[in-house]
C-alpha cells in the first residue's frame, strides 16, 4: 500500500465522504492518506474547481490539477496498521515533533491531525473531552 499527500490547493475548504464517513480539508492544507483514497477525494476537489470554473470535468486542465492534488511520498506500508502509524506519525517525522513542549498524555491523544479525522468523529471527541 502506497501513502500518499492529498493537497487542497484551493481557497475553499473541501468536505467528501469516504465510507459514510464525512471528511474536511482545510484550504491550502495537505494530509497523508492511502493512494487509494487520496485518488477519490482528489477526483472530486478537482471536479468541484472544474466546474466552479465552467469548465467540463473532462477538461485538459484536469491532469495539471491532478498533479497538484495528489502528491508522491515514496512511502509504502505494508498493512493497514503500518499505514495508521504513518499518518499519524506524518511518515518519518518524530511522533510529537509538532508539540513545543512534553505532555503526559497517552499518545492517541497527543497526536492529533485534525486534517486527518473525520468530520462526524472529530466532533465525538470534542464531544468527550469536554
Amino acid at each position: 500500500m502506497k501513502l500518499v499527500k492529498f493537497f487542497n490547493w484551493t481557497d475553499r475548504e473541501f468536505s467528501w465522504a469516504w465510507d459514510g464517513v464525512t471528511y474536511v480539508f482545510p484550504a491550502n492544507e495537505s494530509a497523508m492518506m492511502e493512494d487509494w483514497k487520496a485518488a477519490h477525494f482528489a477526483k472530486h476537489l478537482i471536479d468541484r474547481e472544474l466546474h466552479s470554473e465552467g469548465l467540463q470535468v473532462s477538461d485538459e486542465k484536469r491532469e495539471e490539477y491532478l498533479k497538484k492534488t495528489v502528491i508522491d511520498t515514496d512511502v509504502t506500508v505494508n498493512s493497514a496498521h503500518e499505514a495508521t502509524m504513518k499518518i499519524l506519525n506524518k511518515a518519518g517525522e518524530p511522533v510529537g515533533s509538532e508539540f513545543t513542549e512534553p505532555n503526559d498524555e497517552p499518545v492517541e491523544e497527543a497526536v492529533t491531525a485534525t486534517e486527518l479525522v473525520p468530520k462526524s468523529k472529530a466532533k465525538k471527541a470534542n464531544a468527550a473531552s469536554s
